[in-house]
């Protein structure tokens, strides 16, 4: 539930980082664009955003509804019929 920063490396972490921005809950950098004060002033920006807060809580609501109250034991039970 919190505002997410990326400083993607890879593909796939640009990939995802996309995908959550475009729910506004991530602001990425590119990698070009990674300067020490380019970062400060993307966290800074997206600390004191009260949007971007609501819209990262709002996703954490939504993500802890639908995650198992006991992780292990549901995957535990999403496997045991290939694990006999």
């Amino acid at each position: 539930g919190l505002p997410q920063v990326a400083l993607p490396r890879h593909l796939e972490q640009l990939l995802h980082g996309r995908r959550a921005e475009a729910r506004g809950i991530l602001r990425h950098l590119p990698k070009a664009g990674q300067a020490a004060e380019a970062i400060r002033d993307l966290v800074r920006s997206a600390w004191s955003d009260t949007k971007f807060l609501a819209a990262a809580r709002e996703a954490g609501r939504a993500l802890r509804a639908d995650y198992p109250a006991d992780p292990e034991a549901a995957l535990a039970r999403r496997l045991a019929p290939v694990l006999v």
